[in-house]
């Protein structure tokens, strides 16, 4: 309600037994006195738990004991979820990132290799191939301690530097998880023309990720990679 709620600092959730549930708030808008309008939540669930939501001046909440580890400098964005850790960085342009995997003794083992495919390859109408160099901007859009999202655009470009079309990845990473959610919007920059027709567009990650990995589109269970063919279908 308007007038209620000064800061979304002031949100707490509660699960089970009142116990309070780690999570980031984020304000999306606000009413005319400046007090919050919309809030959005982050927070980790099985889908089928009910929570509380409480509000007001006198609400506080907690923060987890081991929040998302976020590193910026001049050469990249680091993340650690405490399974995984991704890098982020500006001089070249990996998808979905370098990964590595947290091993029991702390330390971390990298599954990308030193030398990855480009994150982007595109091949035009006429057979001109195009792929991701150095990324444009490398952004982190949001930090909290349960959720970062880091943002990198890529402009594909062929030989001479000739550029076509670009590349938008929003990567999303959480506390506590080794999943990795990208977004990617692929932009046609080639206004001055009706129709620009391209033959194939592929994302790369090379992970080494075990013999035999198994992958899940959605709630299915696909079973080994290497065994059958994977399809993405555009939703929106």
């Amino acid at each position: 309600p308007k007038g209620v709620l000064g800061s979304s600092d002031r949100i707490r959730l509660l699960g089970k037994g009142r116990a309070e549930v780690p999570q980031q708030a984020r304000t999306l808008a606000r009413w005319d006195d400046g007090s919050v309008r919309w809030a959005l939540l982050d927070f980790q669930t099985d889908g089928q738990s009910a929570c509380t939501v409480e509000y007001g001046r006198d609400v506080s909440r907690s923060q987890p004991d081991d929040p998302l580890d976020i590193v910026q400098s001049r050469t990249g964005i680091t993340v650690a979820t405490g399974p995984i850790r991704v890098e982020f960085p500006k001089d070249r342009a990996v998808f979905p990132g370098i990964v590595s995997l947290r091993r029991p003794d702390g330390a971390y083992r990298r599954i990308t290799p030193d030398k990855p495919d480009p994150a982007v390859a595109l091949i035009a109408g006429d057979g001109e191939r195009y792929g991701s160099v150095k990324p444009d901007a490398v952004v982190l859009e949001e930090a909290g301690p349960e959720r970062a999202c880091v943002r990198v655009n890529l402009t594909h470009r062929g030989e001479g530097g000739k550029a076509l079309f670009r590349s938008t990845f929003r990567v999303h990473l959480f506390r506590n998880s080794g999943a990795v959610r990208v977004f990617h919007t692929f932009e046609n920059d080639r206004t001055d023309e009706e129709f620009t027709p391209i033959r194939e567009l592929s994302l790369r990650a090379g992970l080494d990720v075990g013999a035999d990995p198994v992958g899940r589109i959605g709630r299915r269970r696909i079973g080994a990679l290497k065994a059958q063919p994977v399809s993405l279908q555009q939703t929106h």
